[in-house]
């Protein structure tokens, strides 16, 4: 599930996602991914069968999907408000260090 995420949200698909249900685009491709379902057969197998075993999968999805989404989106504006953050006046470099002498 994280090979699959980590494909999905990237810095570079950020702007193709705008307008875009990230979570349904998530769960879509991870629930319909071979792998994770071949491993979540072995991980129940003879365990859970049926019906109880598809809304334990969709369940465990929704959450971990939940959980990724909120990370990166939380990281995304953190880098966001870092890039534009201005500088204070206190912190610029004084005037006069920045004349040349001469």
């Amino acid at each position: 599930m994280e090979q699959i995420t980590q494909t999905v949200l990237t810095n570079d698909k950020l702007y193709s996602l705008q307008g875009v249900d990230v979570k349904e685009e998530l769960l879509g491709k991870i629930s319909m991914n071979l792998r994770v379902q071949n491993y979540w057969c072995t991980l129940i197998k003879e365990k859970l069968t049926g019906d109880t075993s598809k809304k334990l999968f969709n369940t465990v999805v929704i959450y971990y999907v939940r959980i990724r989404s909120k990370v990166f989106i939380r990281v995304y504006f953190d880098n966001k408000k870092a890039k534009t953050k201005k500088i204070t006046r206190k912190a610029e470099k004084g005037l006069r260090k920045g004349l040349e002498s001469g």
